[in-house]
């Protein structure tokens, strides 16, 4: 069984169709193998929701130190095509043109001549610094 921070509770009377289905002994055997089934794919998916939220963050901030993103790295060809890049891994890159204070989402490269901002963010990150090319 997984463990949990969060213990399974008996389900309510009422909470299945007006009656209480898994309390029934008729259901015993097919509510036993369900729950094995979740316990099983829980496990096979890594689910993390039975860990305690204080190892949870050990585990994602490493004494309590909240990652930073990356700065992005902004590239002008010659030909105006700006690619703009994030070494932090699953990183998001925001930018937006000129004096404009309208934010995209960068998906791939585009050409302009105007002044390209661009800032990094992850989830659980912190947010890179703005950069200016």
């Amino acid at each position: 069984m997984i463990p949990s921070a969060y213990p399974r509770r008996e389900l309510p009377p009422g909470s299945v169709g007006g009656s209480d289905v898994a309390g029934k002994p008729e259901h015993a055997a097919t509510l036993k193998r369900m729950r094995a089934a979740l316990d099983t794919w829980m496990t096979d998916i890594h689910d993390l929701g039975g860990v305690p939220e204080e190892q949870l963050i050990e585990r994602f901030w490493p004494g309590h130190q909240q990652p930073v993103t990356a700065t992005p790295v902004i590239e002008n060809a010659a030909d105006g095509t700006v690619t703009i890049t994030c070494a932090t891994p699953g990183a998001s890159i925001g930018y937006r043109l000129g004096k404009s204070q309208n934010w995209h989402v960068f998906a791939g490269p585009f050409k302009t001549k105007e002044a390209v901002h661009a800032q990094a963010i992850r989830l659980g990150y912190k947010v890179s610094k703005e950069i200016s090319q």
